[in-house]
């Protein structure tokens, strides 16, 4: 019986973490890509 608030928030959060993860993972691939274009 947790208030839908605290809910709500903790959803927000997951999505953002979710977020901030995903952007992480793309900028090294194409990081990765980048420099294997270079050689």
């Amino acid at each position: 019986s947790q208030p839908a608030g605290d809910g709500l928030k903790y959803a927000a959060f997951i999505q953002f973490t979710r977020v901030i993860v995903n952007d992480h993972r793309w900028q090294a691939s194409s990081h990765k890509q980048r420099n294997a274009l270079r050689r």
